[in-house]
């Protein structure tokens, strides 16, 4: 052989076996390109589900929240209610121990009279 068809048959082994690593490289290339569209699936996926559970867990955090605000202000009134009951009752016991009080003293002035209107109506 000579020169020229040497150089020839080199540049055509050279372009075959470039194109034989070409083709090998896009097989690799189309394999990871493959993989990580399904990877990127699964993780699209494994977000949608995280994403829903997310929501539904902020749905009860609100409703827990709604119910406990709501649960804090039926107590605050209830406690209002019990205070405002106690103070009634209490000004209710003053004014009975009050009127106890002008009772007994009506009484122990009634008691000291007896014995005058007994006298009085003995002799007179």
């Amino acid at each position: 052989m000579d020169g020229s068809t040497w150089r020839i048959l080199v540049k055509t082994v050279t372009r075959v076996f470039v194109g034989y690593q070409l083709e090998d490289e896009n097989r690799r290339l189309r394999l990871t390109n493959d993989q990580l569209s399904a990877t990127n699936a699964a993780l699209t996926q494994q977000a949608e589900s995280l994403t829903a559970q997310v929501a539904v867990l902020q749905r009860g955090v609100a409703m827990t929240t709604g119910s406990h605000d709501d649960h804090i202000q039926l107590l605050m009134e209830q406690a209002q209610q019990f205070r405002a009951d106690f103070e009634s009752e209490k000004r209710d016991r003053i004014a009975a121990e009050t009127r106890i009080n002008e009772l007994q003293e009506q009484l122990a002035a009634a008691h000291t009279q007896v014995p005058l209107l007994t006298y009085f109506q003995l002799h007179f």
